[in-house]
């Protein structure tokens, strides 16, 4: 485990699109197996591009997903997990995270009660295995 990851508020996380063009989102990551993880969507834009190209790259970063000037960049693979680690994921990020997490949950209990779509759902997962 790379310590740079371990200590992480906020990781970019680069995936390739079909014409091979990169997309970075900066997401909330957590240490699983020999790799890292964390949760999205299942219908999100992620899992479609890995599901395509494995390929990933992820750097520490601003929560606005800024990387700064010199951040170590890791390479490596991505994978969606299954439902049972999907679950431990989701455990370890709520742990991890538990205000920001508390903060998401209360903002979409609210979105629900005025009549706005809620955010995506965060009923998958993603794990990363470092080259």
């Amino acid at each position: 485990m790379t310590a740079d990851l371990a200590d992480a508020r906020y990781v970019s996380f680069v995936s390739r699109r079909a014409d091979g063009s990169t997309v970075a989102t900066p997401v909330w990551i957590v240490p699983f197996g020999d790799g890292w993880a964390f949760t999205t969507d299942s219908r999100s834009h992620k899992v479609a591009r890995i599901s395509r190209d494995p390929r990933v790259s992820i750097a520490v970063c601003s929560y606005r997903g800024h990387v700064a000037e010199g951040a170590i960049v890791h390479r490596g693979t991505a994978t969606v997990l299954d439902p049972a680690a999907t679950a431990r994921v989701t455990a370890l990020v709520k742990k991890k995270y538990r205000i920001g997490w508390a903060l998401l949950v209360l903002v979409e209990r609210v979105k629900s009660l005025r009549g706005a779509s809620a955010a995506a759902d965060t009923d998958c997962a993603i794990g990363v295995h470092l080259d």
